[in-house]
C-alpha cells in the first residue's frame, strides 16, 4: 500500500552551520512569485531522485519526447508489468480503484513501478482537490531565443500535474499556469537539493549514492555535463575524495548536507558507486535495499551484469536477487579455496542450477514473460527452438563418459 513520504523537518532547518544559501521560505529576498505555463518548465536533470524510469527520463531530457509522452510511456510500462501479475488496467483510475477496494485486507502486492504510479496518482488527486499548495521552486534558464525555468524543488509535483492534466478525465483545463517561486541564486541549488533529498525517508540507496556523487563533483570542481547524468558518469565519483586542500573545505558541509552523516556512513554510501551502470539503474528503479547492493558490490563487473540481466528478465523480487548473489558468493569462496570447478563455466553452472528448478515454473507465466521480453510471439518461438536444440545437445553430452566431455 502507498506510504506517505516522511520528511525530516529538523534536517531541513539546519542551514545555520553551513552556507547552503537562504532556505526557500516565503519571505526570502532573492525570490519572486509568478505563474508559469507547463511548457516553459523543465524538471532538473541533475536530481538523482528520478520520478520516471531511467530510459524514459533519458529520452525526455534529450528532447526526444514530451512530458505527456514520457508519462504515457511510464503508464504503459506499469500496465505491462501488472498484466504479467494478472492485473489488467485500462485506465490509471483502475489502479486507484484496485487499491481502494483492497484497502482493508491489504492483500495486493504492487510492483515498484505500480507503487510509484499510485503515489503520483494520489498526489495528483490532492492537487485536483486542494490546488497546488506548495509552489514549485524554479530558476530561470535563459538564452537568446526564449526563457525556460528549471525546477529545483518540486519534480514530483510537476509530474503529478502532467498526470493530472493529460491522463485523468475532465482535468485538462486545470493548471494552465503553475504557481512558482523564482530564485535568482543558483550557487546553492546543489546543496539545498541534497538537504531536501536526504531528508526524505523514501530516498533509496542508489539515489543517495548518486546525490553524494554530485556533491563530490562539486567539492572537486568537476563539471557535470548538461542533460540527464548517466550512471557511468556517477561512477567516476568513486575515485574522488576529500583529501585535496580545496575538497577539504567541503568535508563537513557534505556530511551535513547528506543528513549529518559520519565518516563510516560516508564510505558506506560511496561504496555503492562501485556498482556497474546496469546495477545502479536496476537498484534505483527497483528500490533495492542497500544491504543487498553492498553484497552485490563484492562481485566483479561481469557477475553483476549477469545477475542484473537475469533479475530483469525473470522479474525477481529482493529475496530472489539476494539468493542469487549468495550463490555467486559461495561459488567464489569455493574457487578461492581451490575448488576444482573452473571459473569460466559460470554461465553453464547457472543454467544447470535453473534446470533443477524448472518444474517449479508456471508455463503460462513463462510464455507471457518470454513474449514480453522478445517483443513478439514469433521471436519467442524462435527462442524456444534454440532452447530445444541446446537441451538436445546437453542430453547427447550426458550419454558420453564424463572424462570425454
Amino acid at each position: 500500500m502507498a506510504k506517505k513520504p516522511h520528511v525530516n523537518k529538523d534536517q531541513l532547518d539546519q542551514f545555520s552551520d553551513f552556507d547552503f544559501g537562504t532556505p526557500w521560505t516565503d519571505n526570502a529576498e532573492d525570490t519572486e512569485w509568478t505563474k508559469i505555463a507547463p511548457v516553459y518548465l523543465q524538471p532538473n536533470p541533475h536530481n538523482p531522485r528520478l520520478i520516471l524510469p531511467y530510459a524514459i527520463s533519458r529520452a525526455f531530457f534529450a528532447g526526444e519526447i514530451t512530458a505527456k509522452v514520457a508519462m504515457g510511456e511510464f503508464i504503459q510500462v506499469v500496465f505491462r508489468q501488472a498484466k504479467l501479475a494478472g492485473r489488467v488496467y485500462r485506465a490509471v483510475s483502475d489502479l486507484l480503484n484496485l487499491v481502494e477496494s483492497n484497502e482493508e485486507d491489504k492483500q495486493v502486492e504492487l510492483s515498484v513501478h505500480e507503487q510509484q504510479l499510485l503515489e503520483l496518482l494520489q498526489l495528483a488527486q490532492t492537487i485536483q482537490q486542494n490546488g497546488l499548495i506548495n509552489p514549485l521552486i524554479v530558476i530561470e534558464m535563459s538564452d537568446d531565443m526564449h526563457s525556460t525555468y528549471r525546477i529545483v524543488a518540486g519534480n514530483r509535483r510537476y509530474w503529478a500535474i502532467v498526470l493530472l492534466r493529460h491522463f485523468i478525465p475532465n482535468t485538462d483545463d486545470l493548471l494552465d499556469v503553475i504557481p512558482c517561486r523564482v530564485i535568482s541564486d543558483d550557487t546553492t541549488v546543489v546543496w539545498q537539493q541534497a538537504v531536501e533529498n536526504t531528508a526524505r525517508a523514501d530516498l533509496n540507496a542508489v539515489a543517495t549514492a548518486c546525490q553524494l556523487a554530485i556533491l563530490l563533483f562539486e567539492a572537486n570542481e568537476h563539471t557535470i555535463p548538461e542533460g540527464l547524468i548517466s550512471y557511468d558518469f556517477y561512477r567516476k565519483a568513486f575515485n574522488l575524495d576529500l583529501r585535496s586542500h580545496h575538497a577539504q573545505q567541503y568535508k563537513k558541509r557534505i556530511y551535513s548536507a547528506m543528513g549529518g552523516i559520519k565518516r563510516a556512513r560516508f564510505s558506506q554510501i560511496k561504496s555503492l558507486l562501485k556498482l556497474t551502470p546496469s546495477a545502479l539503474q536496476y537498484g534505483n528503479e527497483q528500490n533495492t535495499p542497500s544491504t543487498i547492493l553492498e553484497k552485490l558490490c563484492q562481485l566483479n563487473d561481469e557477475e553483476q551484469k549477469t545477475i542484473v540481466a537475469d533479475a530483469i528478465r525473470n522479474h525477481w523480487n529482493h529475496n530472489r536477487l539476494l539468493e542469487e548473489i549468495n550463490y555467486y558468493e559461495k561459488q567464489n569462496l569455493a574457487n578461492d579455496e581451490g575448488d576444482k570447478t573452473a571459473t569460466d563455466d559460470r554461465h553453464e553452472r547457472s543454467f544447470a542450477n535453473r534446470i533443477r528448478r524448472v518444474l517449479l515454473l508456471n508455463p503460462e507465466k513463462v510464455a507471457a514473460n518470454l513474449e514480453n521480453i522478445e517483443g513478439s510471439i514469433t521471436a519467442a518461438r524462435a527462442r524456444i527452438v534454440d532452447l530445444r536444440q541446446m537441451l538436445e545437445k546437453i542430453e547427447q553430452a550426458l550419454s558420453q563418459p564424463k572424462d570425454s566431455r
